[in-house]
């Protein structure tokens, strides 16, 4: 009995590898990529970015317009607009947490 040789029906591999190997290096390159980003962000630019940081978390805002007043369905006012002075501190931030009461005690009475 003579064997035939037949063609297989599989697909081949090589295709699959080809694909996987252009899929590995474009993550590679997006990794390097954000690698060098980060290292631009983080070492070169940080005085840079931290000044800027600084500058928008600490400021003063006025704030001009007043609510409204409020009122009941027989126009009795529940509520209204009143001018006060406010002070806002971190208390983490405070390092001497006595004198500082002392120092905003004398400023607010």
């Amino acid at each position: 009995m003579r064997k035939i040789k037949t063609q297989s029906n599989r697909p081949s591999s090589q295709p699959l590898k080809n694909r996987l190997a252009v899929v590995s290096f474009g993550l590679a390159v997006f990794g390097l990529a954000l690698v060098v980003r980060l290292v631009h962000l983080q070492i070169i630019r940080h005085d840079e970015l931290a000044a800027q940081s600084e500058k928008q978390y600490m400021r003063s805002v006025e704030i001009t317009s007043g609510r409204g007043n409020i009122y009941d369905r027989n126009m009795n006012q529940l509520a209204t607009n009143v001018q006060v002075e406010s002070v806002y501190a971190d208390p983490q931030s405070v390092v001497d947490k006595k004198n500082t009461a002392r120092v905003l005690a004398r400023a607010l009475h």
